[in-house]
């Protein structure tokens, strides 16, 4: 699942990110990836999940700088679905 890209004349400054995943707590997953694309390959690594725990959650703080046609792109080889919450704010660019 890719994010809108990051408009024209902005920046955009991601602060926290929360990935929660409601499975069994008895069931192992695969976890997930967050990646920064240019709209053709990946620039960056936001987070990477190893294995992890149903029902749980997880919680990233950072500042991670996108620019202008980047987006956010979370990934999961799981069947169940993650829920991702990204938080931060966006600037004017110089």
């Amino acid at each position: 699942m890719f994010s809108t890209p990051v408009p024209t004349g902005y920046i955009w400054v991601v602060r926290d990110m929360v990935c929660a995943q409601a499975a069994s707590p008895l069931v192992r997953l695969n976890g997930f990836d967050i990646e920064v694309w240019d709209g053709e390959i990946v620039v960056g690594y936001l987070w990477l999940n190893e294995p992890a725990l149903g029902n749980t959650h997880y919680h990233w703080r950072g500042r991670q700088v996108l620019y202008a046609g980047e987006t956010i792109r979370a990934y999961s080889e799981d069947e169940a679905p993650w829920y991702l919450m990204v938080m931060g704010y966006a600037l004017t660019a110089p």
